[in-house]
């Protein structure tokens, strides 16, 4: 009986080692990623496809969720990573900027503002002013 429990032992350390191998070499894997909606529509497709073509043996499993449950599931081991809103809000987790993002305001030609050049947020009341936000990779 210990001699089956034994070999049960071994194959499983064989195939850790094939594991740390492969993720290593980036040949064979998964790799467990989400983002927050707002990311998810335009920057997830492009990277997916991307980062498929580069490493077409790691599979990649995709989720989208809010900040609070992404930084979450990082933090129990449940994701290998996350984009979202920089800075994270917890402390446990390391993160690297991927690019800032500016918020801009559309309006018509015609539009009383159209002309204008300087920041808009000084000048109309619309709403409370807003910092650039940055993407990041926790």
């Amino acid at each position: 009986m210990r001699l089956h429990y034994a070999k049960l032992a071994l194959r499983d350390l064989e195939a850790g080692a094939r594991a740390i191998h492969d993720v290593g070499e980036l040949s064979r894997s998964n790799l467990r990623i989400a983002s927050t909606p707002t990311f998810t529509a335009y920057l997830i497709g492009p990277l997916a496809d991307r980062f498929h073509r580069m490493y077409p043996g790691i599979t990649l499993a995709i989720h989208e969720m809010r900040q609070a449950q992404l930084e979450q599931d990082i933090a129990d081991g449940e994701l290998d990573l996350g984009i979202a809103f920089d800075p994270p809000r917890s402390a446990e987790l390391e993160s690297l900027p991927l690019f800032a993002e500016q918020l801009s305001l559309v309006v018509g030609h015609g539009h009383r503002l159209a002309a204008r050049r300087k920041p808009l947020l000084h000048a109309v009341p619309l709403v409370p002013p807003i910092a650039s936000r940055t993407a990041t990779l926790l």
